[in-house]
């Protein structure tokens, strides 16, 4: 497995700005169990989306993915997600209107938090 070098750059919507630090430890320290569970499962949504012959997304754009699609993802990933989100207090982990892992504090409305990587 080739190894790759990338800068993290941390997105915020309506999360108080004292909480960010602790926030951004709290995703890193605990984002690959997620990520983990969301590989393990996206075959089998891919899987049964390929039955539907409708397609993954209407353009190039993320904003262009099929709704359907990532309700699809929601609907079948987001239970395990939510068992891991058990030993949470605070922050918690969904999968967003996009198909993408966020964390979001479940006592702000709208809040989230996501990560954009880029290459070195």
């Amino acid at each position: 497995m080739k190894e790759i070098l990338c800068r993290v750059y941390f997105n915020y919507e309506h999360i108080p700005r004292f909480m960010t630090n602790r926030m951004s430890d709290w995703f890193i320290k605990n984002r690959h169990s997620v990520v983990k569970v969301y590989h393990n499962h996206i075959e089998e949504v891919n899987k049964k989306w390929e039955l539907t012959g409708a397609p993954y997304s209407f353009g190039d754009y993320l904003e262009d993915i099929n709704p359907e699609y990532v309700k699809e993802i929601q609907k079948t990933i987001q239970p395990f997600i939510n068992d891991i989100n058990k030993k949470f207090i605070f922050f918690k982990f969904k999968i967003d209107q996009y198909g993408d892992i966020v964390g979001y504090i479940p006592f702000i409305k709208n809040s989230k938090l996501w990560i954009t990587l880029e290459e070195l």
